[in-house]
């Protein structure tokens, strides 16, 4: 299983380059933990990306760790669960 941290920075800024580096990274293996500890801001483009995230499981072994409080609140605000 590899280790793909997320950065402090999950924003419409920088996800297409974070998809891009996981896809490599889940073609080199397809059970993958995705560490959220260091991400400290988040909007909308990031919380589609986990979501996106959650929709393909299916095809991807992977797991979601150490989800921040800044994660954690715009879940709640918005009800989702990732």
């Amino acid at each position: 299983m590899i280790n793909f941290e997320l950065p402090a920075s999950l924003t419409k800024d920088n996800v297409m380059a974070v998809s891009q580096a996981l896809r490599k990274t889940i073609a080199s293996s397809p059970e993958i933990i995705i560490n959220c500890q260091h991400v400290n801001n988040i909007d909308s483009a990031g919380i589609a990306f986990l979501l996106t995230l959650k929709q393909s499981a299916t095809a991807v072994n992977y797991q979601l760790v150490n989800q921040t409080p800044v994660i954690r609140n715009i879940c709640n605000l918005y009800s989702i669960t990732i």
